[in-house]
């Protein structure tokens, strides 16, 4: 996997661009509904902290286990076409079925804010496991 790019702040410091992505699980008007804006918000101050700058932020509200979902395609999109990173708040916004999550995790880097970048890939395939084994629990 390439490196992505980084741009220069008015101070000098160097940020990473990056694509957001937020997910509900249902489209009920009062199901969820502070979730988006809590994920944003928790994005936001993530990226803020580390030098990420969000250049776009896809939003829906859809189940995780259906792989064709329209805004997380125009995410996946951008993000492969631009070579940047996709950050949301947790690996089950991304996903809940975890062939499609692997898949994801070789095809682009993914920043999850609840794990930091501090983890690989292998603990992300291990986590998209679990958040499988969740869906059927």
């Amino acid at each position: 996997m390439s490196t992505c790019q980084l741009v220069k702040t008015n101070n000098g410091d160097i940020m990473q661009d990056a694509i957001a992505y937020v997910r509900r699980s249902t489209k009920g008007e009062n199901s969820q509904v502070h979730s988006l804006e809590t994920q944003k918000n928790e994005i936001t101050k993530y990226a803020k902290k580390n030098g990420i700058k969000i250049i776009s932020c896809f939003c829906e509200s859809i189940s995780g286990t259906i792989e064709n979902r329209p805004e997380f395609m125009k995410a996946m999109k951008e993000a492969k076409k631009k070579n940047l990173p996709v950050i949301s708040k947790s690996l089950s916004r991304i996903g809940r079925n975890a062939s499609q999550v692997l898949k994801i995790i070789d095809s682009v880097q993914l920043i999850i804010t609840d794990y930091g970048r501090a983890v690989d890939s292998d603990f992300l395939s291990i986590m998209a496991i679990v958040n499988q084994m969740e869906v059927k629990a």
